[in-house]
């Protein structure tokens, strides 16, 4: 008895000190209170799939960057907001960061107890990390309450649900965006897109998607696309959707609004077919020079359709539909207002 009551005593004074160790806190600011920069690393990983998992109880940030070589490096730091010090030093010693190397890819776990001693309504526990990870990595994103800052280039990025500002440039592969009453960012993407937020400004800039229909929606918000090369899938209620220097694809196109302005300016387009359609609000759609394209355009009584500052062929010619063709008609361009709303159809360039 002596000898294991002498043994469990042993263990038990080696592993207290290593679990009391006290983090230096900071105040950083009002109400706001942080630790030093902590670091994790992993080096040498041949993982190329990057899992990050937060609990419900955290928010806080992520700035993630490639760079070359074969680690994967988090610098972190857990803050705390609230007006006590000694509650900041409770709170920040239960948050818990971990970045381990598993079977088929690095997790990264940020974790609190559930539920969390903060209050939801004045308190916060929080964790900002700055994440680099070899490039062409598969990034995959459970962390509801992060803004997301992520600049490639990456193979994938999932991020399905989140309620914090997003940002991404560089996907080569496969995008998967959705965030709620905040601003989504996307800049030099290639390949599959599905992405969509409500009540923030959805904005794309520099993207290709040649194989598969890209689906932007948004609700409540405006949606600007610029430079996109491929085939578009675009959806919103009550935000402008607006479309510059769009080379259209081989294939379907679909954009859809409702009580609020669509402008497409059409670069360039090759047997493509576009779908247009409105509600209660404008279609307003710029062509290329020496357009070769049908269409067909229907609105409701009292309602405008003007073509203009190209040349056409017109078939068929009623107070709220009008049918032509410009050039050969190798394109078709199908757009309909339901409502109140004109539609506008002007040659540029020509």
């Amino acid at each position: 008895m002596k000898i294991q009551l002498f043994t469990v005593l042993a263990i038990f004074s080696f592993i207290l000190p290593i679990s009391s160790i006290a983090q230096d806190i900071f105040q950083e600011g009002d109400r706001l209170f942080t630790t030093e920069e902590l670091q994790a690393q992993i080096l040498n990983t041949s993982k190329r799939k990057i899992t990050i998992k937060s609990s419900a109880q955290l928010s806080g940030k992520m700035e993630i960057t490639t760079e070359s070589g074969s680690a994967v490096t988090a610098q972190y730091f857990k803050k705390s907001r609230t007006d006590s010090e000694s509650n900041a030093i409770d709170y920040i010693d239960l948050i818990a960061v971990s970045i381990v190397e598993k079977p088929e890819e690095i997790l990264i776990l940020f974790r609190a107890p559930n539920p969390a001693p903060w209050s939801k309504e004045t308190e916060s526990g929080i964790v900002e990390l700055y994440l680099q990870i070899p490039p062409y990595s598969e990034v995959e994103i459970e962390a509801r309450y992060f803004d997301i800052s992520a600049v490639g280039p990456f193979k994938s990025f999932i991020l399905p649900a989140s309620l914090g500002r997003i940002e991404v440039e560089n996907v080569n592969g496969y995008l998967e965006a959705g965030t709620t009453n905040q601003k989504l960012s996307l800049k030099n993407i290639t390949g599959e897109i599905k992405v969509s937020t409500t009540n923030g400004k959805l904005v794309a800039e520099n993207i290709k998607s040649p194989d598969s229909q890209a689906y932007f929606k948004n609700d409540g918000g405006d949606i600007l696309i610029r430079n996109f090369e491929g085939l578009l899938n675009v959806r919103n209620n009550y935000g402008r959707i607006s479309i510059v220097e769009f080379v259209a694809g081989r294939g379907k196109n679909f954009v859809r609004g409702f009580s609020a302005p669509v402008i497409i300016e059409i670069e360039k387009m090759s047997n493509t077919e576009l779908t247009v359609l409105n509600r209660f609000e404008d279609i307003e759609i710029l062509l290329p020079e020496n357009v070769s394209a049908s269409f067909s355009l229907a609105v409701e009584e009292g309602n405008r359709i003007e073509a203009t500052s190209f040349e056409f062929k017109p078939e068929f010619v009623q107070k709220n539909r009008l049918n032509i063709v410009a050039g050969k008609g190798e394109s078709s361009i199908n757009s309909t207002i339901r409502g109140k709303g004109n539609i506008y159809i002007i040659g540029v360039g020509n």
